[in-house]
């Protein structure tokens, strides 16, 4: 877990994830969630009944794209804000937001927090190095 100023937490990898809106836990490669969405006292461990406010998929070799579909499909369903899709080997990031077109970074653009995290930028090339 790490702290960003104390405005949100970095949930650790294999962080599930339940709520009413979500049939069973799932866990994102990473996620993110602003402190003051936090019930007060919540530690963020092995579950957590908050719909995070960013998700970060990596899509691997062996990963299905009609299974990313999905997972993209569910986050969006139960309220994520912002959806990082990165793929590795062709070095692109796909961005997901509510009610907007998916818009498709590569190497030469930059990835952008928008108003889940406000103060985040960064060159999509620091990604993939």
């Amino acid at each position: 877990m790490c702290s960003l100023k104390d405005l949100a937490k970095c949930t650790p990898p294999g962080q599930a994830f339940w709520s009413p809106a979500i049939p069973t836990p799932c866990a994102p490669d990473a996620a993110f969630i602003q402190t003051s969405r936090l019930p007060l006292g919540s530690a963020v461990d092995s579950w957590v009944r908050v719909t995070p406010d960013l998700v970060v998929e990596v899509v691997a070799s062996g990963d299905r794209a009609n299974e990313i579909a999905d997972k993209i499909r569910m986050w969006l369903d139960v309220g994520v804000r912002l959806i990082w899709v990165a793929h590795p080997q062709r070095r692109a990031i796909e961005v997901y937001r509510p009610g907007e077109p998916v818009l498709l970074l590569g190497i030469a653009d930059h990835l952008d927090g928008y108003d889940v995290v406000p103060s985040f930028s960064a060159p999509v090339a620091q990604v993939f190095p």
